[in-house]
């Protein structure tokens, strides 16, 4: 599967681990065009990306293992890669955004999430994460491979009327909660294999290409 790994270079920002640092500190340096990087540390107050000039990050970001309580990517336009490995949210919002690069989420955790209307031109990658909380991915479209193997949703998981447009991914993934895929668009093969349902699972007039349950 992808992987990517977090440089540490050029003009991007760097922490050590189990640093505390101040949201409006990333919105400065990304509004100045810079990349940031930091593992392990505690990112305090609202990151609103939203809020950077035009709603739009022409740098990349990458939070590796770190905490982050409130995080609103709503209607952002990211230019760049995405890098969330790792990372705990309390609540994160993303909805309406779009990402032009590689989206990692892999391994990170969210009490709250939602990314309805969100559009991932490159590769998304959410294997291993956890989501706590019910998550909504309805109209959300994956213009290239989606990979959700090993996720746990623990709450409702709705991708009603998304669309992926590449290879899709959900291999062991676990759903507590009713997992709904009505009216979705699989363009290429769809792999549930080894996948639980533990509530409902309605796949209502979805149309599939090649599809694995086994």
């Amino acid at each position: 599967m992808l992987a990517l790994m977090a440089s540490a270079g050029g003009a991007e920002a760097q922490a050590a681990s189990s640093e505390d640092v101040h949201a409006l500190e990333i919105l400065s340096r990304m509004s100045n065009g810079q990349s940031v990087y930091y593992d392990g540390a505690n990112i305090i107050g609202d990151l609103n990306l939203s809020a950077l000039p035009g709603s739009r990050a022409k740098s990349s970001l990458q939070l590796v293992n770190c905490t982050v309580q409130q995080a609103t990517f709503s209607g952002l336009v990211m230019d760049s890669d995405l890098v969330l490995w790792g990372t705990s949210f309390g609540n994160a919002s993303f909805d309406k955004a779009s990402f032009l690069g590689i989206a990692d989420l892999a391994n990170a955790s969210f009490q709250q999430a939602s990314f309805p209307g969100a559009s991932f031109s490159g590769p998304v990658i959410f294997d291993g994460a956890r989501f706590l909380g019910s998550v909504s991915f309805a109209d959300a479209e994956f213009h290239q491979d989606a990979s959700f193997n090993d996720v746990l949703f623990a709450g409702v998981a709705d991708f009603n009327y998304s669309r992926f447009d590449s290879y899709t991914y959900f291999m062991g993934a676990q759903f507590f909660g009713d997992a709904l895929f009505s009216d979705v668009d699989f363009s290429e093969a769809a792999d549930f294999s080894l996948a639980s349902f533990e509530a409902a699972a309605n796949f209502f007039q979805s149309r599939f290409n090649t599809v694995v349950f086994s």
